[in-house]
């Protein structure tokens, strides 16, 4: 049985479906870093002027893919996903 913690770990893995065009959509693991409720209001506010690769480093820390996590490499996935 799970068990619930009141302090939430730092970052928490969740497989993500990207669509792939003309074929099924892969599950990537991806390890998120965690937020408050406060902190998520105060990220979200805080993105109008941030691209997506500044937002999505922001939200990520890591994926399970060959390619290694960096900025060029999260440019290169939401470019063509």
């Amino acid at each position: 049985m799970a068990k619930l913690k009141l302090v939430a770990n730092p970052t928490f893995n969740a497989k993500v479906a990207i669509p792939v065009a003309g074929g099924a959509a892969v599950d990537v693991e991806l390890t998120f870093k965690h937020r408050t409720k406060l902190a998520l209001d105060e990220f979200v506010r805080s993105r109008e002027d941030k691209s997506d690769t500044t937002s999505f480093m922001d939200m990520v820390e890591g994926w399970n893919l060959e390619d290694a996590f960096t900025k060029e490499n999260v440019e290169l996935l939401l470019e063509n996903y």
